[in-house]
């Protein structure tokens, strides 16, 4: 399976959140290993309603969003819907949180399936990229090669991994 892609945007929205630290942890530093997955379950109403704040205000002050039937929302109104616990701010919450529960589970089933420990990933600035840990951790249980089948490895460990990580992922610093 593989890890779900995540646009320059959105990996700047907290996907989880420690509350004994009061730290919205973000996608790279969970597939990095810097961070461990804080279950959206595991959270209180009121450490869920922060969560989600705290995505809201990492977007675009100029954002709008609407629902089918409703009038248009700016950023700032959700956020105050949600504080306010008005019915669009509940049923944000309620949204969101299913959509971090899936996504997290996705990402935690790709980093057991793959086998990488994301603690020994190179470490922010090597050249080496996530795809290539992997591709190398899938070579390696699979065993030796013959010589001269390099690309044909190479096709097998991409395909195995089925991973469009890109670089390595960049560490960007969080509201506490």
């Amino acid at each position: 399976m593989p890890m779900p892609e995540i646009d320059e945007k959105n990996r700047k929205r907290p996907l989880s959140y420690d509350p004994a630290r009061r730290k919205f942890i973000l996608y790279d530093e969970i597939v990095s290993g810097e961070e461990s997955i804080v279950p959206v379950d595991s959270l209180s109403e009121d450490e869920r309603k922060e969560l989600v704040i705290e995505r809201w205000r990492a977007l675009p002050e100029d954002i709008r969003v609407q629902a089918i039937s409703g009038s248009p929302y700016s950023r700032d109104d959700v956020i105050r819907a949600i504080e306010h616990d008005e019915l669009f701010g509940k049923i944000t919450v309620h949204g969101e949180s299913s959509y971090l529960r899936d996504l997290l589970e996705q990402i935690q089933r790709n980093l057991d399936e793959t086998g990488v420990d994301v603690q020994k990933l190179p470490p922010e600035g090597d050249a080496a990229t996530m795809e290539e840990d992997i591709a190398d951790a899938v070579d390696f249980e699979a065993g030796p090669r013959p010589e001269g089948d390099e690309e044909k490895a190479e096709e097998d460990a991409t395909e195995a991994a089925d991973v469009e990580a890109g670089p390595s992922p960049k560490y960007s610093t969080t509201r506490e």
